[in-house]
């Protein structure tokens, strides 16, 4: 499952309030993941989701390893990738850290968000992958 660093709620940004449509200010949950894979760290990422709607969300990702199935305890069965923007960077001390490698090896930073099938944005998150560890696939479907 997904290892949770981090748990806690947070007052939106603007582009958290952009990426979620809420106004900036508004209580966001904010929870900080570790995805390994072959006993190493692969990314960690910082996920914010719209309080009060997933003010659970933490206890289910902790029980059940995984974001999707928390969201279904939610009542969100389904939900689509609305957009991710990919850029190479070096990490700051702690991404390094995470991910344990040096702060002169550049990530991976993917920023996506995440909408119910409303059409609602339910999840703005921005993940740090190891770029020597990982193969991002990005598939474009027709809409």
């Amino acid at each position: 499952g997904l290892p949770v660093l981090a748990s806690d709620t947070v007052l939106a940004d603007d582009d958290q309030a952009q990426a979620l449509a809420v106004p900036p200010g508004a209580a966001l949950l904010h929870l900080r993941v570790l995805g390994v894979g072959a006993g190493q760290a692969l990314h960690v990422s910082e996920r914010y989701f719209p309080l009060p709607r997933f003010a659970r969300l933490a206890d289910g990702v902790q029980a059940s390893g995984s974001i999707t199935e928390a969201f279904a305890q939610h009542g969100v069965t389904d939900y689509v990738r609305q957009e991710s923007r990919i850029s190479a960077r070096l990490p700051d001390p702690e991404v390094a850290e995470w991910l344990g490698q040096p702060v002169s090896r550049p990530v991976l930073l993917v920023s996506s968000v995440n909408v119910d099938p409303q059409g609602v944005p339910i999840e703005y998150a921005r993940a740090w992958f190891a770029g020597d560890r990982v193969t991002l696939t990005v598939s474009h479907d027709e809409l």
